[in-house]
């Protein structure tokens, strides 16, 4: 026998939700999977990791037990503990492309840079390295720095890049708004991709220079999310 015909009139549709950003993405994989698999998250400060770093991961076992590095990278299994006195410390991974690094940062260090210790957060750190007899490298903390603000207070040019659509004549003008209410010392240039891909670079204002910071380039990422802001740490 046939079966009847099934007929609904029910309709479904999904919530509208805002896409995750590329960072989420990738927390989500690692999450999900136990490791990344469309990029890294430390791909979009590699210029700044590389211009304010002194070593990688992978190349501390090379140095002088005792030298003083900078190492750029994420935080990962951030244990706080208290010593016999009742002092915090905490231990943790700094993690980037090339490897891990246990860090150590002693009570006087936690005190001054406990509130920027967090799992994920990228950091730009700072201390005295030491080396066991096998080589296995130790840091331990001198400074703690988040890398959006050490690459902000180190650009020497902001670069902002986008394709000849998102630059409506109402975006540069919020553009230039945005400019003149945060003055300061370092310069903007705009890489624009035409639509036949010719590449542009122009200043859209040779005399008006911005004041870097994380907030400058949420609100240049605000006019148009499709826009890359990009902090050289080099002329």
């Amino acid at each position: 026998a046939l079966l009847p015909a099934v007929t609904t009139d029910d309709t479904f549709s999904l919530p509208k939700v805002a896409p995750w950003s590329r960072r989420q993405l990738l927390v989500h994989e690692k999450d999900a999977l136990g490791f990344y698999v469309s990029g890294h998250p430390l791909e979009e400060y590699a210029e700044s990791i590389r211009g304010l770093a002194t070593s990688d991961c992978g190349g501390l076992g090379e140095l002088s037990h005792g030298e003083t590095v900078s190492i750029g990278g994420m935080l990962a299994d951030l244990s706080v503990k208290t010593t016999k006195k009742g002092d915090r410390f905490a231990l943790f991974r700094i993690e980037d492309q090339y490897g891990s690094v246990k860090v150590v940062c002693w009570p006087e260090a936690y005190g001054r840079c406990r509130e920027r210790l967090a799992e994920d957060q990228v950091l730009l750190v700072t201390g005295r390295l030491e080396l066991s007899d096998d080589g296995v490298p130790t840091l331990i903390v001198q400074e703690v720095q988040p890398l959006e603000g050490a690459r902000a207070r180190a650009a020497k040019l902001v670069v902002l890049s986008m394709e000849e659509a998102a630059a409506t004549s109402d975006k540069l003008r919020r553009l230039n708004e945005l400019m003149s209410s945060r003055p300061g010392n370092t310069p903007l240039v705009i890489d624009l991709t035409a639509a036949d891909g010719l590449r542009i670079r122009m200043r859209p204002n040779q005399f008006l220079r911005v004041e870097v910071s994380p907030a400058l380039v949420e609100s240049l990422e605000q006019i148009d999310s499709r826009w890359r802001v990009d902090l050289s740490v080099s002329d």
